[in-house]
């Protein structure tokens, strides 16, 4: 009795593509995951300081926001106008100066003035303008912080 071998040439028989198989059926659904957490909730918001017309604008350190509860804030700019003279406002985040909002020259003309970098607001951070170099007899002044907020 003779005994032939052959060899095995079978793997180049064996597709691997997982394409080329047909699909098999849904295996059972898995237990649902726990609910994530909310999307924040984005929104502008706008913080004005103003001075009426019985009141001088002086040099001196105003108050915008004494203790920020958003889970996150960005100053994205500063719109401001007076009557009757002129100044010059630096907005600050925890006393450090704003980016492009150090030296905010408010005058008769309503201005918009945009923040390049330092304007994210921590939780509990304060917003305070130093104003500085009067010049004749501000009034019917107002300084508008646009912002970008959101809650978790």
């Amino acid at each position: 009795m003779t005994t032939q071998i052959f060899p095995l040439a079978v793997s180049a028989a064996i597709s691997l593509d997982p394409t080329t198989f047909p699909a098999g059926p849904a295996g059972p659904q898995g237990v649902p995951g726990p609910a994530g957490a909310p999307a924040p909730s984005t929104k502008l918001e706008q913080l004005v300081v103003n001075w009426d017309s019985n009141t001088l604008v002086a040099n001196g350190t105003f108050i915008a926001l004494l203790s920020s509860q958003w889970t996150s804030a960005t100053i994205l700019s500063c719109s401001c106008v007076c009557t009757g003279g002129s100044f010059t406002a630096n907005i600050q985040i925890n006393g450090v100066p704003v980016t492009g909002l150090s030296a905010v020259n408010v005058t008769s003309t309503l201005a918009k003035t945009s923040a390049t970098g330092g304007s994210t607001l921590p939780i509990g951070g304060t917003i305070t303008g130093v104003i500085s170099g009067v010049t004749g007899t501000p009034t019917n002044a107002a300084i508008q912080l646009n912002l970008q907020t959101s809650f978790n």
